[in-house]
Parts: structure tokens; C-alpha cells; sequence
């Protein structure tokens, strides 16, 4: 027994020694793919496991581009016991020539950095005049699918130096918008140095028609410099710079596109990973199934859930979903993680379904699919059921001396005192647990839920926005109260409320919401019977808990 011991440990430290190795990732990531020439761009290289970064040979990076600079940084987390390291290089870059240009897969040991490629246009055109200093503003498409992305961004370009630096904030009508990581680089014009400073923001209109993105205004100090080496620097004069609005042409959900969740996305990935292989699975044993949904171009809370399927013989058990918002350099990036326990109930074969996810490709203008593709279950006999039917079925007698029936009977014993043992202990202890209960429970004051408050809140502003007879309000308002009413992660899209709630005069309500959105009406929405019918909902809810709270007291 202790060799067996010694042997497992062996084999569990030499797992975890291999597993840091298999595990270990050399990452190369660009803040922006798409530069123009004399502009510097940053490639960050990440090294898990405390690989020496500073190793890295980056002779292949001169063919391509200039390094102008380079700093090394590390990071250091410990998470359950588990020291996790990171090490990174960056590194200031600017492109040799036009056209598209590679960031090559750089080595470090047995390990290398994945490729990258950047596309370099013509330097960017010199401001006009004598200008030092220049605030505009631009998007990424003049284009775009309700619901879909766009990026806007507000540039400050100035040639002397600035400081007190501050733009007004941005404020958009019937969009949700949300602010990205700012970006600082040099630009090379006409043998001329300029600072860049970049605001980015991504922007999802949420009604089709003509999106106005409002100027704004950038104030900043001018920089004088230090006369002496006791003068802590000088304000001068007071620059102001106000951007152009721009106009957006927000497109409907096009026909084509029949599926309940509406996606358009740039791109959309499904993966999955198991806890255990699926081909190796024992009867009554459980293995968690976890899928991924990528959308590059969505916020994760768009991505829609993934239902276990219904199958004869094995039972599914999800967990919460875990909701992401991650940023590239194309802006957000939604992620949705589904955590699905798996229990066979008895041996054989099946077959899991694919799962197909539709989304509209906003890049190709065309209706896709994200697959997963069906999976073939191998779920063998249990290890104890397995035991039992060896014993059971066997046919041949069995004969015993005194002194092997004397050690049967004995560890027979030993067993019975041992489970008579555990059990009178779970019992005392489940009395112990029920007498503080039932002492504490008459002197337990009510706690008010903190999602009652932020149902209440949600509640307050689709009223508001039904008073007002703001369909797109009312919508996103909506969504928010359904989801916080009972404090439920089903509820995604109109689709799924209707689901949700299975209510006749709800249907008609927001499916006139809906016409009013995404149609081509042009009479005026009216709020009236969305709010009444709210109202009716909430009402019943609150009686309902109530109910349940009285039965509880006399339970």
C-alpha cells in the first residue's frame, strides 16, 4: 500500500512539473494593425511560467521595422495557493516601407510568438498652415447594422507640448456606447515629430435610420519651457478644439437573417473543452462540458445562451454563464462561457448534437454559422456497479478456512461499526442544525434584497421611457427590468421575455415595440400599453412573494 502511495504521489508531481510546461504560452499582440508610415506602433510579447523575455531574438523584426524602444515588465498573481507569473517585452516599432508587413514568429527556447500581420499606408497628410495643434474626429464605417459596432475615434495630434488635457464628454441618442483603451504614439510628418492621443470609443445604435455622433470639444494648456532649473514650468496660452460631427447610416436586420438572436458580428467562434475525455466516461460519474462563445464585434451580453439537449439516458446540469467583455485592437469583444455538468445514468452510446449558432457577418454582408460539431458519447459500466455484478454472478463455490472466515468477519465488523458511526454522526448534526434554525428563525429581521432596489430602479426608468414614448428606451429599459424582476439570466432578447413570461397581452406589446424599432412604421409608438402591462406583471410578482414569504412564517 505505501508503494502504491509513493507511486501515485510520483505521478501527481511529475503531472504538475510537465503541466507548467504544457501550459506555458509565449503570446505576441499588436495595440493596432493598421498604421501609416512614420507612425509608431507598440508589440507587446507575454511569457506565462517566468520565461526569460529578454531572450527573445528580434533580429527577424529589422527586416520589416525599426525598434525605437524597449521595456520589460513582470507580474506576479497567486490564486489558490497557485503562483501564476507573467513577464513581458515591449517594444516601440515603426514600419520600413508600405503594403502589408509581418510581425514574424519570434523564438525563445523550444517556444514561439504567433504571427502578425500589419497593414502600412502612405504617411498621414501634414496639417495645413502653420497649425501645432489638431483635434478631430473619425469612425471606422460610415455604415452599420442596428446593433453592430462602431468604432469612433477622437485624435489630438499637437506638435508642441500640451498639458491639462481634457475632453467634454460624449452624449448619443438611441446607442449605447462605451468607452475603449486609450492610445498614445509618435507620427513622422514632412521630418516633423507629433504626439498622438487617441480616444476611442465603441459604439452599438440600437435603432435603424441616420445615428448622429455630436461633436465634441477638447481643451488644452500650451507648455512653456523652464527657464532655469528652479522654475517648475509655466502655463501658456488656453487651446480649445472642437470635432465635426459625423453621420452614421444605420442599417435594419436584414431579411435574411430569420434566427431569433440577431448577431452581427465581425466574427463569431464556438469551442468547447472537457474536464474528462467524453469517450472515457463511466455511468453515474459526472464531466463538465464548458463552451465558448467568441463574438468580436458584440458586447457578451448579446451572445445568446447555449440549452443542453434532451437526451435519454443522460442528465445535464448548467451553471451560471460567465459574461466577458475583452477588448482587441478592432475594439470589444463579448464572451459567453457555459459550464454544463454531464451525468450518465446507465452504459451505452450516444451522440450529442451539433450546435449551430447563426450571426450575420457585418465584414462580408452575409449570413454564417458558428459550428460545434456533434460529439459521440462512450459511457461505460460504473466501478461500482461493475464490482457488484462480478461478485453476484459468479458461480464456482467459495470455500473458507477458520482463520480467512475469522479476518471476513472481523473486517465485516469493522465496517458495520464504521457506518453505524457516520450516520449517528450526520444525525446529530442535522438536529443541531435544525434546533438553530428554528430558535433563530422568529428573531431573524427581514433584509431588503439589493435587486429589489435595482428593480425598482429598472422599473422607474421604462416607465419614464413609456410615459415619453421612446421606443428605443423602452426596449433597453425593458430588457433591464425583466432580467432584474426575478433575477434571471435566461431572459437576452425580446424573443426570450416573450418565452419567459408567456403572456398573451405582453406578446402584442412588444410586438409592437419591436415593428416600431426594427420596421417601417412611421406613426408614432405609444407606451401606454407596454406600461399598463408592466405594471400588471410587477403587481402579480409582488403578490406572489408574498404568498411565498406567509407560507414560509407557518411552515
Amino acid at each position: 500500500m505505501k508503494n502504491g502511495n509513493l507511486l501515485l504521489c510520483l505521478t501527481l508531481s511529475l503531472y504538475f512539473w510537465t503541466s507548467q510546461f504544457a501550459f506555458a504560452e509565449l503570446v505576441a499582440e499588436v495595440d493596432r494593425d493598421r498604421i501609416s508610415m512614420g507612425d509608431t506602433m507598440r508589440l507587446s510579447i507575454t511569457a506565462t511560467d517566468g520565461e526569460d523575455v529578454d531572450g527573445i531574438n528580434l533580429r527577424p523584426l529589422l527586416e520589416n521595422f525599426d525598434i525605437l524602444q524597449r521595456s520589460t515588465s513582470s507580474n506576479t498573481k497567486i490564486i489558490n495557493g497557485i503562483a501564476d507569473r507573467t513577464k513581458q517585452l515591449n517594444l516601440d516599432l515603426t514600419p520600413k516601407r508600405k503594403g502589408t508587413l509581418s510581425v514574424p514568429a519570434l523564438r525563445s527556447g523550444n517556444r514561439s510568438t504567433n504571427l502578425i500581420l500589419v497593414s502600412v499606408s502612405a504617411a498621414a497628410k501634414s496639417p495645413t498652415g502653420n497649425e501645432t495643434f489638431v483635434f478631430e474626429a473619425e469612425v471606422d464605417k460610415r455604415e452599420a447594422y442596428v446593433h453592430g459596432q462602431v468604432i469612433a475615434t477622437f485624435r489630438v495630434q499637437n506638435a508642441i507640448p500640451l498639458g491639462d488635457m481634457s475632453i467634454s464628454n460624449l452624449s448619443i441618442e438611441d446607442a449605447f456606447y462605451d468607452l475603449l483603451e486609450q492610445r498614445k504614439f509618435q507620427r513622422i510628418i514632412n521630418n516633423r515629430t507629433w504626439e498622438v492621443h487617441e480616444v476611442r470609443y465603441a459604439i452599438f445604435p440600437e435603432k435603424s435610420g441616420l445615428l448622429k455622433i455630436p461633436a465634441i470639444t477638447l481643451s488644452a494648456r500650451e507648455s512653456l519651457p523652464r527657464r532655469n532649473m528652479f522654475d517648475l514650468g509655466r502655463n501658456g496660452r488656453l487651446l480649445r478644439r472642437t470635432s465635426d460631427s459625423i453621420s452614421i447610416k444605420v442599417l435594419p436586420r436584414p431579411p435574411a437573417f430569420s434566427a431569433d438572436t440577431w448577431l452581427p458580428a465581425r466574427k463569431l467562434s464556438i469551442e468547447e473543452n472537457w474536464s474528462a475525455p467524453p469517450n472515457q466516461i463511466k455511468a453515474g460519474e459526472s464531466v463538465t462540458r464548458t463552451i465558448t462563445l467568441r463574438g468580436d464585434g458584440l458586447q457578451g451580453a448579446q451572445l445568446p445562451p447555449i440549452s443542453p439537449p434532451i437526451i435519454n439516458g443522460l442528465k445535464f446540469y448548467p451553471d451560471q454563464p460567465k459574461i466577458n467583455d475583452t477588448e482587441n485592437q478592432h475594439g470589444r469583444v463579448g464572451e459567453r462561457i457555459e459550464n454544463i455538468a454531464l451525468v450518465p445514468t446507465r452504459e451505452g452510446n450516444w451522440k450529442i448534437p451539433e450546435i449551430s449558432v447563426p450571426w450575420w457577418d457585418t465584414e462580408r454582408k452575409i449570413l454564417q454559422y458558428a459550428v460545434l460539431p456533434a460529439r459521440e458519447i462512450n459511457v461505460t459500466g460504473s466501478i461500482i456497479s461493475t464490482e457488484t455484478g462480478t461478485s453476484t454472478s459468479s458461480t464456482s463455490p467459495i470455500s473458507l478456512n477458520e482463520n480467512t472466515a475469522s479476518a471476513f468477519n472481523t473486517t465485516n465488523e469493522n465496517y458495520a461499526w464504521k457506518i453505524i458511526a457516520t450516520i449517528s454522526a450526520i444525525g446529530w448534526l442535522l438536529t443541531l442544525i435544525m434546533l438553530y434554525i428554528t430558535r433563530n428563525q422568529g428573531t431573524r429581521a427581514p433584509i431588503k434584497s439589493s435587486n429589489d432596489e435595482n428593480e425598482s430602479k429598472c422599473y422607474k426608468i421604462l416607465v419614464k421611457a413609456c410615459n415619453s414614448n421612446d421606443a428605443s428606451a423602452a426596449r433597453k429599459s425593458f430588457l433591464s427590468w425583466a432580467v432584474a424582476r426575478d433575477n434571471t439570466t435566461s431572459i437576452n432578447s425580446i424573443s426570450d421575455a416573450k418565452k419567459y413570461f408567456n403572456d398573451l397581452e405582453l406578446d402584442l406589446a412588444l410586438s409592437d415595440l419591436e415593428e416600431k424599432n426594427y420596421g417601417d412604421q412611421t406613426s408614432p409608438w405609444i407606451g401606454t400599453e407596454l406600461s399598463s402591462t408592466v405594471k400588471r406583471l410587477r403587481k402579480d410578482a409582488k403578490v406572489s412573494n408574498e404568498e411565498s414569504v406567509n407560507l414560509a412564517l407557518y411552515q
